[in-house]
């Protein structure tokens, strides 16, 4: 176990740290901390050094209200009833809101979006209407680790979507390359029949033949 830094006296953020204050579940140390806005908070030393904690909460609360000001400054009250503008709302959030359910996948690993959408609605809303935005469609980015912005996006159906998430795992197959969900579709056997299949060790050829059962490994003599 490496050795305890004495994080008493130092800065980070909003946070002065007071003092030791024991160790949590985990036996992580714990620091108690005043905050900017005068409240103390108990802060373990590995959120306090990896800057995942700034303040006791009041940084956060700004951000979004300071978020949501913008947004209805810029937009005004009509534009929030629209689809398009809760699209824009939504990537705005998923990247730059830490309280928002999902943001490790995309603010949280270095996801942005482009000055020029962020700082309008109008400016995305132009770019949508002349890259074949339709209700039915969803914004996906071409390059998963890459930005929001208008090189890097495009108006999907959610099947392509999915189909472009970092976890969607290709398999090829008979000089053929797709996901296990196409391969379902081309083969006709079920999706949770080659999930199993796969997982289970299946050779392909037998995993994407309909008429085997998907209870255990057939036999490979």
């Amino acid at each position: 176990m490496g050795k305890l830094v004495n994080l008493s006296g130092m800065r980070f953020g909003r946070l002065s740290v007071i003092t030791r204050a024991g160790s949590n579940r985990q036996n992580r140390a714990l620091w108690l901390c005043r905050c900017d806005c005068g409240k103390e908070t108990t802060v373990p030393s590995s959120c306090l050094t990896s800057g995942k904690s700034k303040s006791c909460g009041c940084l956060r609360s700004e951000n979004t209200i300071k978020m949501n000001t913008t947004v209805k400054k810029i937009s005004g009250t009509a534009p929030s009833r629209s689809r398009l503008y809760r699209e824009w709302q939504g990537i705005r959030y998923r990247c730059e809101n830490e309280s928002r359910v999902g943001f490790h996948n995309y603010g949280g690993r270095g996801i942005s979006v482009c000055d020029e959408w962020r700082r309008s609605f109008d400016a995305f809303r132009n770019w949508a209407l002349a890259n074949g935005y339709r209700d039915d469609l969803t914004i996906d980015r071409k390059d998963n680790d890459g930005p929001y912005c208008p090189e890097n996006c495009r108006w999907v159906n959610r099947k392509a979507q999915a189909q472009n998430r970092r976890t969607c795992i290709l398999i090829s197959f008979n000089g053929g390359t797709h996901t296990i969900s196409e391969w379902s579709e081309i083969t006709g056997v079920k999706r949770s029949t080659l999930d199993y299949r796969i997982k289970a060790g299946w050779p392909l050829d037998k995993a994407f033949t309909p008429a085997l059962g998907s209870g255990k490994l057939p036999d490979q003599s």
